[in-house]
């Protein structure tokens, strides 16, 4: 009998099992939002959770991602994936950095979002420089700088583009990583959420932006750009026809650049971007796995590509080329 005892399953009284629910119950009435703080909830449960819960509502934490800390908002879309799937929105991020980047290397970081690639960077010993023109993100972006204390990181809160100018930029609502100067781009981008939260023209916000074309900054023209990250939501052509004389003076060694199109979500642009950077000495790669590819069909990230100058070392992308 003793036998069978040991054999049977274990079930906790039906007191303690709702005595647990109801501090769950309890714990999350209060303020929806701990549900991240929680230790007994999966990653994915607590995602799904604060997917469901109401946006924008400024509910910051700190995160740890790649041994630097940072400030997430998990009330929109963009940090909620930050906090929970990081490596994954930023692999191929990551992997260009880790293999390209060394110390004392100059990174220029387009559309730095809250900071999470320069930061990257930063810590693996770059001066890094910032462009975010949103001001919630550049605020962010300086915070993150400061709970870190990197000295070797800055942060410019203007937009880049072709040409100097004030222009609009159109604020995603639910998602701080998808502003665009494109409204269509900032709107389309509904196809990500939840079916009964679309993008309508009562959500969508503005704030007037300064564009400054990257040929404006000595840094980029007079100094040896070793990475040149762009993801700016649509507006990538537009940057690179406002750095002609970056290209043709000092061209950065890797251009790290985001492969979707501005008015039709999704549709790549890579032969587009070639068609100018090729004249200044680049050579288009693809990302396939943890390597470049020149086979576009061998191509496996349909996000990014990444263009080499000639003038770079076949040595320094062994490892991206094994």
């Amino acid at each position: 009998m003793v036998i069978d005892l040991l054999k049977a399953p274990l079930r906790p009284p039906y007191h303690l099992v709702r005595r647990f629910v109801f501090k769950i119950g309890l714990y999350l009435a209060n303020n929806h939002y701990r549900v991240y703080f929680s230790r007994y909830l999966s990653s994915s449960m607590k995602e799904y959770i604060l997917h469901r819960l109401p946006r924008n509502k400024m509910q910051f934490v700190t995160h740890r991602i790649r041994g630097f800390l940072t400030c997430l908002d998990i009330s929109e879309y963009g940090g909620i994936a930050l906090a929970f799937r990081a490596e994954q929105v930023f692999a191929s991020h990551f992997l260009i950095a880790d293999n390209i980047v060394r110390p004392g290397d100059l990174v220029i970081d387009i559309g730095a979002h809250v900071g999470i690639f320069s930061l990257h960077c930063a810590r693996l010993g770059a001066q890094v420089y910032g462009f975010e023109p949103e001001a919630l993100n550049y605020s962010i972006c300086s915070l993150n700088k400061a709970i870190n204390k990197f000295h070797n990181v800055e942060f410019f809160d203007v937009g880049v583009g072709e040409t100097k100018k004030t222009a609009t930029l159109h604020i995603n609502p639910f998602n701080s990583g998808a502003h665009s100067l494109f409204r269509s781009e900032a709107t389309r981008d509904s196809s990500h959420y939840l079916p009964w939260e679309p993008i309508t023209e009562d959500l969508t916000e503005s704030q007037e932006i300064q564009v400054h074309p990257l040929d404006y900054y000595d840094l980029a023209v007079q100094g040896d750009v070793r990475l040149l990250k762009v993801d700016v939501e649509g507006y990538e052509l537009e940057v690179l026809d406002g750095m002609k004389k970056v290209l043709k003076e000092s061209p950065p060694g890797v251009i790290f650049i985001e492969d979707r199109g501005a008015l039709e979500r999704f549709r790549n642009r890579a032969t587009e971007y070639n068609h100018v950077l090729e004249p200044a000495g680049y050579t288009l790669h693809y990302l396939s796995g943890e390597t470049l590819t020149r086979d576009a069909t061998k191509r496996t990230n349909m996000s990014d590509c990444v263009f080499v100058h000639s003038r770079v070392p076949h040595e320094d992308l062994k490892a991206l080329m094994r």
